[in-house]
């Protein structure tokens, strides 16, 4: 399985190429609709499926929030923890 991604592409948002972006129709305020979702979860301590840990802090994180805002962290959740579930050396 090819997980590879060219996080350099020109003309490209935080790694999502551009020409993508725009094949949907959405409503001009569904980007609001879910951060304002997003933000209800975090004030419920709902649906939390990762944490940071830094010292003595834990910080609860969403991957998908995480990944749509961090190349590092898509890259992270597409290669680096995909290639765990292929590891057949134990």
């Amino acid at each position: 399985m090819d997980n590879s991604y060219d996080f350099n592409q020109k003309g490209s948002c935080n790694g999502i190429p551009s020409e993508k972006k725009n094949n949907f129709l959405v409503s001009e305020d569904h980007g609001q609709k879910i951060l304002s979702i997003l933000q209800n979860f975090r004030e419920q301590n709902i649906f939390y499926d990762f944490k940071i840990i830094m010292k003595d802090e834990i910080i609860p994180c969403h991957r998908c929030v995480l990944a749509a805002c961090s190349d590092f962290f898509r890259y992270f959740y597409l290669v680096c923890l995909s290639l765990r579930f292929y590891d057949t050396s134990n």
